[in-house]
């Protein structure tokens, strides 16, 4: 096991694991999104996304390439952890980091105003 101290930038580290682990609340409609999956979106690592039904996460991600959303039990999580393994590439998660784009956000919550008029 090693542990590594306080560091500004954990990119290295996230670049070196096999997959990321994403951990929202243990509950269904959920309205919180974590601040880490914002930064796992930039690294081409696998995701798992453990989250409950109807989740920011969930309903963002579950189309998503190489993010694994599951539920919060143990079965779940492994099959998540299984596909991971199976499914591990390259990916280009662009469209995806855009989201969290504030101008692009902006533009979209605008066109949303705008149609539901």
């Amino acid at each position: 096991m090693t542990i590594v101290g306080f560091t500004k930038d954990l990119t290295p580290h996230y670049a070196a694991a096999t997959a990321l682990i994403d951990v929202d609340a243990n509950c269904d409609n959920d309205i919180f999104l974590s601040s880490k999956i914002t930064n796992y979106l930039r690294i081409s690592r696998p995701i798992i996304c453990e989250t409950g039904a109807n989740s920011p996460t969930r309903n963002l991600f579950s189309k998503t390439s190489g993010v694994f959303v599951c539920r919060h039990n143990a079965d779940d999580i492994f099959e998540a952890m299984i596909k991971c393994c199976e499914q591990y590439e390259d990916f280009d998660r662009k469209e995806e980091c855009q989201l969290f784009n504030p101008e692009v956000a902006v533009r979209r919550f605008f066109a949303e105003i705008v149609e539901a008029r």
